[in-house]
């Protein structure tokens, strides 16, 4: 999707892969929420910009706009001559959860970019499915 000029950019998520941990749901549109257990994780994150200048990738809890944890800095250039292609930020990270809590996907770019492609190139490869942004989560305790 579009990105926003100096703002953390809620990336959506959609689709579960592959889910052992009892408790742990995803809810779909509008809120996009990962809902996890009490417990502490192994959580590693990425996703891609496209043309936005500096940027990188951040969970939240509870839905706001306040990152818990925020991933490496990167940066994916702002015009045609200078990339064409994505950069990846991510972050591997330890998350204690005392209680139920629900996280969200965010993006900070620092430049607008209206383009559909600006948090996720994609590359067109037939039938396969695109994927942008991706959390991986590994109870630990």
């Amino acid at each position: 999707g579009a990105s926003l000029a100096a703002a953390w950019n809620q990336r959506r998520l959609n689709k579960e892969i592959y889910n052992t941990i009892a408790g742990l749901t995803l809810t779909a549109a509008p809120s996009y929420l990962l809902t996890v257990p009490a417990g502490t994780y192994w959580v590693t994150v990425d996703g891609p910009a496209w043309r936005v200048g500096s940027h990188k990738i951040g969970l939240s809890n509870n839905a706001g706009t306040s990152v818990f944890v925020q991933g490496t800095p990167e940066y994916s250039g702002v015009m045609a001559v200078s990339t064409n292609r994505s950069q990846l930020s991510s972050v591997v990270a330890v998350a204690a959860v005392a209680a139920p809590a629900s996280w969200t996907l965010w993006h900070y770019t620092e430049l607008a970019n209206a383009d559909a492609k600006a948090l996720g190139y994609p590359c067109h490869l037939g039938a396969t499915v695109e994927r942008y942004g991706r959390i991986t989560i590994v109870r630990l305790i």
